[in-house]
């Protein structure tokens, strides 16, 4: 398996600040073809989705703070 590198781009948007729920969204490609299914989560946390059919994700419900996301899919190593 040849490594190819997944672009994941990702913004972290709020909201509403008085219920302190926040979310994350982004569009997860390679060689600017998006990646279906694939699945996009927060390690160490139940949180995780799996991309739509043009690339995107949202986690929804998250409290505030800094998170990392991992993104994985069939056939790309996990970035």
């Amino acid at each position: 398996m040849k490594p190819v590198y997944l672009i994941l781009i990702f913004l972290i948007l709020g909201i509403d600040a008085s219920s302190q729920s926040h979310e994350i969204t982004g569009k997860i490609y390679s060689s600017n073809l998006a990646l279906k299914f694939a699945t996009v989560s927060i390690p160490g946390s139940k949180y995780g989705v799996y991309t739509d059919s043009v690339g995107f994700y949202k986690i929804s419900g998250l409290p505030p703070g800094t998170y990392s996301v991992r993104a994985s899919a069939v056939g790309f190593y996990p970035l």
